[in-house]
């Protein structure tokens, strides 16, 4: 890679994915090592030196806003962030922050980007945002987008054979505009579920609830949250969640052979155009007019080489 397009690449081992990273940072600026290292293979005290020359705004979790705070607590390097206590660090900073203290001191305690590491799962909320190609005044314009969000976000909670218990929409203008406005709330339904058209209504009408017309709003986004699992979810006899009689399967097979815009729930403007037909056709659509060739999973965007 280094000598083909110029991109250094690094290998690493380490007992946590926060030191992974420390080690990968400095494999790749140390040529002696020829972007190969393993953390367990290293002298202890070179991991220590390794480690108080990483500046606590460059660990992983930490990034340069939260920098001045650590700082004052005189946490400036990563080796000082070790030693900090994590029942503290959660206290004042939040879970996610003691689990970096904890990766740090070899406990591994991070998934993958918020993604059960073995299973690929999300633990705890699905998410589907998007901005709007241009602002949005009229409801039935915002009901529609947040409808195909939920049913995008439903999508994936079917993959993962999952159940929601909590179904929250959220909207806002742009923040540079002077009446800058968020607007959002949550619904429950009756029971935990993973039918589209039940995520779908509720979705709309807690956006019907809080988002009021006429505000020019610029984004919006569907989370379910509340995660449980479908397989292994009990309850009293009649009580059971809210299941998906075959519809999504049935609109996933419609959209894998005519495209991924084809069919959906609701009035959301779904009708497939664009590139690949990933657009729904909707004037508030995401614009795309930009976006890269995707030459590893598209044969018709496919890179070319030309020799001269």
């Amino acid at each position: 890679m280094l000598r083909g397009v110029g991109v250094p690449v690094t290998v690493t081992c380490a007992p946590t994915r926060t030191l992974a990273k420390i080690l990968s940072h400095w494999a790749k600026h140390t040529p002696a090592t020829g972007g190969v290292a393993v953390w367990d293979g290293l002298p202890a005290g070179l991991t220590e030196e390794i480690m108080a020359a990483t500046p606590v705004g460059e660990v992983w979790g930490v990034g340069r806003l939260l920098e001045p705070k650590f700082m004052g607590l005189n946490a400036t390097t990563a080796l000082r962030l070790r030693g900090m206590d994590p029942a503290f660090v959660r206290r004042r900073f939040g879970l996610n922050l003691m689990r970096t203290v904890l990766e740090l001191q070899g406990t591994p305690c991070i998934s993958l980007d918020g993604f059960d590491a073995i299973e690929g799962r999300r633990e705890h909320q699905i998410m589907c945002s998007r901005m709007f190609g241009h602002s949005i005044t009229k409801m039935e314009e915002l009901a529609g987008a947040v409808s195909v969000y939920a049913q995008q976000a439903t999508a994936r909670l079917l993959r993962q054979h999952g159940l929601t218990r909590l179904i929250g929409v959220w909207c806002a203008t742009s923040p540079f505009r002077d009446d800058y406005r968020i607007a959002g709330g949550y619904g429950r339904p009756l029971d935990p579920t993973d039918d589209p058209i039940t995520v779908s209504r509720i979705a709309v009408d807690v956006a019907r609830a809080h988002a009021r017309p006429g505000y020019r709003w610029v984004r919006a986004g569907v989370m379910l949250s509340d995660l449980a699992d479908r397989d292994h979810f009990d309850t009293l006899d009649g009580l059971g969640p809210v299941r998906d009689r075959g519809l999504s399967e049935a609109l996933d097979a419609v959209n894998r052979k005519f495209g991924t815009m084809h069919a959906g729930i609701g009035w959301g403007d779904i009708r497939g155009q664009g590139r690949a037909d990933a657009e729904t056709g909707g004037t508030w659509r995401t614009r795309r007019g930009r976006l890269s060739p995707r030459a590893t999973t598209r044969w018709d965007e496919i890179a070319v080489a030309h020799a001269r």
